[in-house]
């Protein structure tokens, strides 16, 4: 087996935490980079520091001083952990900088994935004199290695899993757990990581960025503002630049205190929630500006919508634009609590209609003379309901009016008027395909799911999601799940169902097409979603916090099922149901090869001997089309794309082929 070269990660990470110190004649830097006398080394004095220079401590008791050579006792280099089972062994570094966290008192650890285990790999302090804040650890493992991984902050157990860092949403998130990816490794590999955030070079946002010292992505200040993406993130003291201008809505006192501020700029137009939580603290407020620091204007904000005294907002947010998300402590107890960002597709607007009928012929008005209305309601996909219009038939037998809905809201048509009153007067609810998907006299109508076709799908509610829906569920509080359901569990609960979805024969091939789901959000750790084929198999789960992957019924059936203890819900929890056929026949590419899988270098080859051209098409895991190309030749490009896992479907004249594409 290969040696482990310690001294040249001493060197690597001594060169995050020191910039090159130049001493007098005859002094040299110690281990911390502070200048004393070359003769001290091999004195026979261990300078540990217990003795100065200068008026500050001195210490020669490290490697790169062969332990201040020989005056010192240093501990003897820990065992490396082995996972290799064969004579072609590589050694792993995992190199994590941990300035963004508090590290508990079991340490931290390398596990999860292929390790299987939370307390996998041992990482210890690079140096615990200077706490510059990196832990480094070492494994040995099979050349060729590849998989998931995640690094644990004090975990308690080899099995205490919710100790592992929080990835969801970012794009270093891959697996059912929202784990790292380790590409296959083919020679002794040094990883470079910040806990809970997808930085390769071991820099971490919030922590000075440059290490220059001025603060810059510190949160103090919005032009210190700490960059993020989406995901979850602690708010751990707030003591940053106060701004004025409050854009909650709710109760302006207290004024806006200190603010702990944070940058966000998305690469595509989104639909985003913020909502904050935690098992402690029940009181936050934030503010969401756009604009320039100089120069800020309100997009969102809130104080009191969340669960308890939390706080909620769903805002939209463009492409390229910045945007400022400052938490504040006007009350002494709004700080320490954690919150995510969520990311929503801005879903396509479908044109309905009402159409509006009165059999007198004399409008919609009642015996007294007065108007009758109905008010058209949706919630949205990220569960927020609102009025989109408020028809009415002034005059004559009938009349129409268009409105927009957007896809994966659920639509109620709500009568105004008493049931004594307007009974000649009814409507009918017609979706874009020219359907009448509900209808009323003197009466309301409920549950209307709007589709990714803009069809009506009565008593859905987006409860019952069809084949190329996205279905945004904030689940309730229940009477089931817990901090020990995945161990307990035995068998599927219909009181847990969420929605059971059944793909039929699309494909007209005779065969029932396969279903799969694709999940992500989050629940509490007490909340578990799992997932069942139609014979009740399960396929995916108990799983509690993030929640990620796709997973497939191969007869045609899913069924969805989250259970929720009554302590505390996060949610949303997103669903994207996709369809495809399940025959291997004739319309597959017999021949089709695609590599490298994972890609690597931005480009992928796609070899078949069918010599037409390829319709390319790339999905992400939110059912999101990103990719729609045809290339005549055998290489894609998919140096645009951010890293990640990748639905995609190849398409050569009546022949088509579906797998799953990472891309590192």
């Amino acid at each position: 087996m290969k040696k482990i070269p310690l001294l040249f990660i001493f060197f690597l990470i001594f060169s995050f935490s020191y910039s090159q110190t130049t001493c007098p004649v005859g002094e040299i830097p110690d281990c911390n980079g502070n200048c004393a006398p070359e003769t001290w080394i091999g004195d026979s004095y261990c300078d540990d520091g217990t003795y100065g220079w200068n008026g500050v401590a001195i210490y020669f008791n490290c490697e790169e001083f062969e332990c201040d050579g020989g005056d010192c006792v240093c501990e003897d280099d820990p065992e490396i952990p082995s996972f290799c089972d064969s004579g072609d062994c590589d050694v792993l570094t995992f190199v994590v900088n941990t300035a963004n966290i508090e590290v508990g008192p079991n340490g931290m650890y390398a596990g999860g994935g292929f390790f299987e285990s939370a307390t996998a790999v041992p990482l210890y302090e690079n140096d615990p004199v200077s706490n510059d804040g990196f832990y480094v650890g070492f494994v040995y493992v099979n050349t060729g290695q590849s998989g998931y991984f995640s690094y644990f902050n004090s975990p308690e157990s080899s099995t205490d899993y919710g100790a592992k860092e929080i990835l969801t949403g970012q794009p270093c998130a891959y697996g059912p757990n929202d784990e790292r990816y380790l590409p296959p490794v083919e020679a002794d590999t040094e990883l470079l990581h910040c806990f809970g955030s997808c930085e390769e070079d071991a820099s971490c946002p919030g922590s000075d960025g440059n290490g220059d010292g001025d603060g810059d992505g510190d949160g103090s200040s919005c032009e210190n503002a700490i960059p993020i993406t989406a995901g979850t993130y602690p708010v751990v003291g707030i003591d940053g630049e106060s701004y004025p201008l409050q854009c909650h809505g709710g109760n302006q006192a207290p004024p806006n205190g200190n603010m702990q501020w944070y940058s966000y700029t998305p690469d595509q137009d989104y639909i985003v929630t913020v909502e904050s939580f935690d098992s402690m603290v029940d009181d936050t407020r934030f503010q969401v500006y756009g604009g320039s620091c100089d120069n800020l204007y309100c997009v969102g904000g809130d104080d009191d919508s969340g669960i308890s005294n939390y706080s909620k907002d769903t805002f939209n947010v463009e492409a390229g634009n910045t945007y400022y998300i400052a938490w504040d402590d006007g009350q002494i107890s709004w700080e320490d609590f954690q919150f995510t960002l969520f990311e929503f597709p801005v879903p396509e607007n479908c044109t309905w209609t009402v159409n509006m009928y009165d059999s007198f012929g004399d409008g919609w008005v009642d015996d007294l003379g007065l108007s009758l209305v109905m008010i058209i309601r949706i919630t949205d996909p990220q569960g927020n309901y609102y009025d989109i219009a408020s028809p009415s038939l002034d005059s004559g037998y009938s009349g129409s009016e268009s409105f927009e809905v957007p896809v994966g809201s659920t639509l109620e048509a709500i009568w105004i008027g008493g049931a004594n009153y307007g009974w000649e007067s009814s409507y009918e609810i017609v979706d874009s395909n020219g359907v009448v998907v509900g209808s009323g006299a003197q009466s309301s109508v409920y549950g209307i799911y709007v589709d990714s076709n803009c069809s009506g799908i009565v008593g859905g509610g987006g409860g019952d999601p069809q084949c190329g829906d996205f279905f945004v569920y904030e689940y309730p509080s229940g009477n089931s799940g817990g901090e020990n359901f995945d161990v307990n569990f035995t068998a599927p609960n219909p009181d847990e169902l969420v929605f059971s979805t059944t793909a039929g024969d699309e494909d007209n091939d005779g065969i029932t097409d396969e279903i799969t789901v694709t999940i992500g959000g989050n629940t509490d750790d007490r909340d578990w979603v799992y997932i069942t084929d139609g014979a009740g198999n399960l396929i995916y789960g108990p799983v509690s916090g993030g929640q990620s992957g796709s997973y497939t019924s191969t007869d045609g059936t899913i069924n969805v099922y989250v259970a929720a203890t009554d302590y505390f819900e996060l949610g949303p929890v997103t669903f994207a149901i996709t369809c495809a056929g399940l025959s291997i026949n004739e319309n597959e590419i017999a021949d089709l090869e695609v590599y490298p899988n994972p890609v690597s270098d931005n480009y992928v080859n796609i070899v078949t001997s069918i010599s037409e051209e390829k319709l390319v098409e790339l999905f992400d895991l939110n059912g999101r089309k990103v990719m729609s190309e045809i290339i005549s030749e055998e290489i894609l490009d998919v140096s645009n794309l951010e890293p990640g896992f990748y639905i995609t479907r190849i398409t050569i004249e009546d022949k088509s082929s579906t797998f799953k594409l990472i891309i590192n």
